[in-house]
């Protein structure tokens, strides 16, 4: 069955931080968005958990599924639309003490994801992460941290430790999704494609090696640095340490790369966690 959407007259817009075109949601009227990806990679279970399990604002779903068309199979998600602009491109009409305020709201939403822990490391749905950088890289489940840090690290030896709790994780906290309404408050946290439970630092040294432009954004990493709570600042040392011995510039991955079927036990077990995780904050 094919996800059934009517473009209302004068929408079909991309709406979103333009990276990579045609990529982005598109638009179906005041109130809809619609989102093609490659691959089902546990979003709308990721969302869905987020929405039961804590205050982080998150667009609703209504629909989401794969569909066979003739240029091949894509996942489709029919999603709310959020009003406003991503936090990058909000960032410079802000006053100091609004850009203070936002982030220490991202700070917050961060302290409620940290308290969804996870016994395993993996994709909302249970399957592979996407710990690529600039491409696609499919890694996991892995049962331990010493694993997955092992298949991260390509075998190379690292500082990052094997010590930390797992949690959920967003993995692409990036301003441009981050959705802000004028005054900097945070109308929602989008793009939830690479969540999943990660060791605990893995937030932060996303945001710390994936920075945005400095014409856009200029003092937001020092920022937020000096107010969370908590910042990994040893975690991320050792990544960039271990990103630039291990990892090309460009491309790390491979774009057109595939993310492996998800194994039923590995889908159980996640379904279950997001039940206990719903029974305990719900």
């Amino acid at each position: 069955m094919l996800i059934q959407v009517q473009l209302t007259e004068g929408y079909g817009q991309e709406c979103g931080y333009p990276l990579v075109p045609r990529m982005h949601p598109i638009r179906l009227d005041e109130s809809r968005v619609l989102k093609r990806k490659f691959d089902d990679s546990g979003e709308r279970q990721a969302m869905e958990l987020i929405a039961k399990t804590t205050t982080i604002p998150v667009p609703k779903v209504f629909e989401a599924r794969y569909v066979d068309r003739e240029e091949g199979k894509n996942f489709y998600i029919v999603m709310e639309y959020i009003p406003g602009k991503p936090l990058n491109v909000a960032w410079n009409d802000l006053s100091e003490s609004q850009r203070k305020a936002t982030c220490l709201e991202i700070d917050g939403y961060l302290a409620q994801l940290r308290k969804l822990t996870g016994d395993r490391i993996m994709a909302a749905d249970g399957g592979a992460l996407d710990v690529g950088l600039y491409q696609r890289r499919y890694l996991g489940p892995y049962d331990t941290e010493q694993e997955f840090h092992h298949a991260l690290g390509k075998g190379e030896p690292h500082d990052l430790g094997n010590n930390h709790t797992i949690h959920f994780a967003h993995a692409d906290l990036a301003p441009r999704n981050i959705i802000v309404d004028d005054t900097g408050h945070i109308n929602a946290i989008v793009d939830w494609e690479r969540a999943g439970w990660y060791p605990e630092y893995w937030d932060l040294v996303r945001m710390y090696t994936d920075p945005p432009l400095k014409r856009e954004m200029n003092g937001y990493t020092k920022l937020w640095k000096t107010l969370f709570t908590r910042t990994y600042e040893d975690e991320c040392n050792a990544m960039v340490d271990l990103v630039q011995r291990t990892i090309p510039p460009y491309p790390d991955g491979v774009r057109s790369e595939r993310r492996p079927s998800v194994l039923a036990s590995y889908s159980s077990h996640a379904e279950e966690l997001r039940k206990t995780l719903e029974a305990k904050f719900g």
